[in-house]
């Protein structure tokens, strides 16, 4: 410690001398020698490929560990059974007879080591097939069969039975479904199996006869015939016709005992209710029709025979035949616009210009040519008639082209082709009761040649075509102001003065001519000076108002054909106020803007419309109101 004190002083002495260094002070580390090359320091390498594999094996091995132990968990060692070794076996014969009384057989066998439970059997019958006892349901004929516990080796058997229809040589498949759950797991198996067969015969075969040559809007002779093949006595049979779109039925014999060849939105088809049919008998129907549509369009006819059911609708068939012809163009051709147009809705008042295009297709000359065209319509206006060659018949009640008038066709070359054309007008009036046939416009057209073509006698060659407008329906509707004339009293002064206030009625009216017209609305709105004081007539209106836009609806519904024509008019009635203004002093304000209607006419499918202009203080449908009442007064 001396020492050190020594040195203390010897430091801040002047003149002292502490002699050289015993060491060198080791200020930096000696620089080490700079590297021939650089590059990364030297480590032991490490195949990075490997690497990933073994962590995707391990993520892999992990997964797959947690799946089987969640699977064991929730399933059971039992889910480890071979569904397979449950056979579910359908037999029964592989042909029959359209209408027999068919049998199959079911038999579930159980070749696991293991129980299952809560076994259920579902049998799917075939199309076509009808119930031993009771009615046929709805949908899918099935019948249901429970098992509850089958045990390893155990089997159980079923049979099925049923009524099976359908045409010959069809193809007709059952099916049964088995739902079962292996004993002591939770988890649901299925097993499916199914069988096929074929009606070889049938007690009563059906075959239709068609045209060979089937021409647009030319009349085709259909022919059904059916035949008994049962050696007993056939009872309450019908024969159904299903018609394609575009078939006209003109007759049968016998006549259809119903006949649904028109029914809209439905499918089309004449029924006859034959009745009994003993062995070996056999019956004809002769149909006659006109069929319509494009040049190459197939048609397809389904002649049945059957059973008729309780409902006196549907047939359980035991033979069905389809057969399909192709159309062609006419011998003689013709087709038909209505104001440039294939098809055409008109309405009320409207004026139709109508063109007739008409052609030979065949190979000769065709001489003293006719078109006749039947107009027999009661919303055409006849007075509005006008042929361009032609004219119109009284008695037939329809117009003629012949080589007299239309000189083209004293000789109509091959290939030949020319048109004619009318106009007319639909009547302005038309009011119908909601029972009333809907206006409607049907025009057929018929071109034949006076006298038989040579080489063709017997052959129907005439063309013809048919046009038939809807007319739709008008709605009438109006807005009318009132004061002194009005349902509702209206207190307050005429003419309006400033800052007091005058009431006004304004009445609402729909009237509707031919066409019930539904979801009918009217709309307005009342200006921002205008108060609408919740007064309605009738109370029970659909009538609304909203205070923020100032807009009117009133929800009318359907308002029935002959509304304001042959009933009384639909009316609605509210009350307003007007306190007037200093701007609008020697004016006539508005009391509520132009209102507008719109609703759907449900018989040709157009959106209709109508709209009744703004009404002021002026009033013109108060008959009371004078001039010096119509303006805001100071």
């Amino acid at each position: 410690m001396a020492d050190l004190e020594d040195l203390k002083k010897r430091l801040y002495r002047e003149g002292e001398d502490f002699g050289e260094r015993k060491i060198s002070p080791e200020l930096s580390r000696p620089r080490e020698e700079l590297r021939a090359a650089w590059g990364p320091d030297q480590k032991p390498k490490v195949d990075l490929k490997k690497r990933k594999i073994f962590i995707w094996l391990g993520i892999f091995t992990v997964i797959v560990s947690l799946g089987i132990f969640l699977f064991f968990q929730f399933y059971g060692f039992n889910a480890f059974l071979n569904i397979q070794d449950i056979n579910v076996d359908i037999t029964g014969e592989k042909n029959i007879s359209s209408g027999d009384r068919v049998s199959w057989q079911v038999r579930v066998l159980n070749n696991n080591k293991t129980a299952i439970e809560n076994a259920v059997l579902v049998f799917n019958y075939p199309e076509g097939a009808t119930p031993v006892i009771g009615q046929k349901p709805e949908g899918v004929l099935r019948e249901k069969k429970d098992l509850n516990t089958l045990n390893p080796g155990e089997s159980a058997s079923f049979t099925f039975n049923a009524y099976v229809f359908g045409a010959r040589n069809s193809q007709k498949q059952v099916s049964a479904t088995l739902e079962y759950r292996p004993k002591n797991s939770s988890a649901t198996f299925g097993k499916q199996s199914s069988f096929s067969f074929s009606i070889a015969k049938a007690p009563v075969t059906i075959s239709l006869v068609l045209p060979e040559d089937l021409r647009i809007g030319q009349t085709a002779d259909l022919e059904i015939r059916y035949n008994s093949q049962s050696e007993k006595k056939l009872d309450n049979l019908s024969v159904v016709l299903s018609l394609p779109d575009g078939f006209e039925f003109v007759s049968a014999l016998p006549a259809p005992t119903v006949d649904k060849s028109k029914s809209p939105g439905t499918a089309k088809s004449l029924i006859w209710n034959i009745g009994s049919l003993d062995p070996s008998e056999d019956g004809v129907i002769k149909i006659k029709g006109k069929v319509y549509g494009g040049n190459l369009e197939p048609k397809n006819f389904q002649a049945s025979v059957g059973v008729l059911l309780n409902d006196n609708v549907t047939i359980s068939v035991y033979d069905a035949t389809l057969v399909s012809a192709v159309l062609h163009s006419p011998f003689l051709e013709l087709t038909m616009l209505a104001n440039g147009k294939t098809s055409y809705i008109s309405f009320p008042g409207d004026m139709i210009s109508f063109e007739i295009a008409w052609k030979n297709n065949l190979s000769v000359s065709v001489k003293d040519a006719i078109l006749e065209v039947k107009l027999d319509s009661p919303p055409v206006d006849l007075k509005s008639l006008r042929i361009d060659k032609g004219s119109y018949r009284e008695s037939s009640k329809s117009i003629v082209w012949n080589a007299s008038s239309y000189p083209e066709f004293k000789n109509v070359a091959p290939g030949q082709s020319g048109k004619v054309k009318f106009i007319f007008k639909i009547k302005s009036s038309l009011p119908l009761e909601t029972t009333s046939p809907r206006p409607e416009v049907k025009i057929s057209g018929t071109l034949r040649s006076a006298d038989s073509i040579a080489g063709l006698e017997g052959v129907d060659t005439g063309g013809a075509t048919t046009y038939d407008i809807k007319v739709s329906s008008k709605v009438k509707f109006t807005s009318k102001g009132l004061f002194y004339n009005a349902p509702i009293s209206n207190p307050g002064s005429l003419p309006p003065h400033v800052g007091k206030e005058t009431t006004y009625t304004i009445t609402w009216s729909l009237a509707n001519m031919s066409n019930d017209v539904d979801n009918v609305v009217a709309v307005s709105s009342l200006p921002p000076y205008i108060n609408f004081k919740n007064v309605i007539l009738p109370a029970n209106s659909n009538l609304t108002y909203n205070e923020n836009s100032g807009e009117l609806e009133w929800r009318a519904g359907r308002v029935q054909a002959g509304t304001g024509f042959l009933y009384p008019a639909m009316q609605v009635s509210f009350q307003i106020g007007l306190v007037a203004t200093q701007d609008q002093i020697d004016s006539a304000p508005v009391l509520i803007e132009e209102s507008k209607v719109f609703g759907k006419d449900t018989f040709t499918g157009v959106e209709l419309s109508g709209t009744a202009p703004l009404i002021t203080t002026d009033l013109p449908d108060d008959s009371r109101i004078t001039s010096s009442q119509k303006k805001v007064a100071p």
